[in-house]
């Protein structure tokens, strides 16, 4: 299965899904919602590309080879990004006031802020977003592809389980 990605001056470029991989899923998502989303992860391997710019991102010292990959087209598609979507656990404190100014802390509020990290495929990622495209395929667990779809797939696209 190939996936069409329009870039930057009506150009296109092509993915695949190469790997074997069991109970897996495409979904295509938004690019903007994906960086958000991978911007709430926890532990950041690679803050300067999550919460980076275009110019840092062409910085890169892989990108370039990720043009390199994408400029074979069609006949030699590159492989779909892999990620991993998870939850993570936030507290605030809860606070209970004494008239206007004075408050006293008495727990915590806990929230759960889903996220994605990337297993496979950050640079051409990042090279799809600096080329201007809005949406493209990424590969997830199967268990999780209707919450990745939900929080950054593109409306009315389709899952596509593999």
């Amino acid at each position: 299965m190939v996936f069409e990605i329009s870039i930057e001056e009506n150009n296109t470029v092509f993915m695949t899904k190469r790997r074997n991989s069991v109970d897996a899923a495409i979904v295509m998502v938004e690019g903007e919602k994906l960086f958000k989303l991978w911007q709430n992860e926890p532990y950041h391997p690679e803050p300067q590309l999550a919460f980076g710019t275009v110019e840092n991102w062409k910085s890169d010292y892989k990108y370039r080879s990720a043009g390199l990959g994408f400029s074979h087209g069609k006949p030699n598609p590159v492989a779909v990004a892999k990620v991993v979507v998870n939850e993570a656990k936030q507290h605030e404190p809860v606070y209970e006031y004494k008239f206007k100014f004075f408050r006293k802390q008495v727990g915590y509020k806990t929230t759960k802020v889903p996220y994605i990290a990337f297993d496979d495929g950050i640079t051409r990622s990042i090279w799809l977003m600096a080329n201007q495209a809005k949406a493209f395929p990424v590969e997830c667990s199967a268990d999780s592809a209707l919450l990745l779809n939900k929080l950054a797939g593109v409306k009315g696209s389709e899952i596509i389980w593999v």
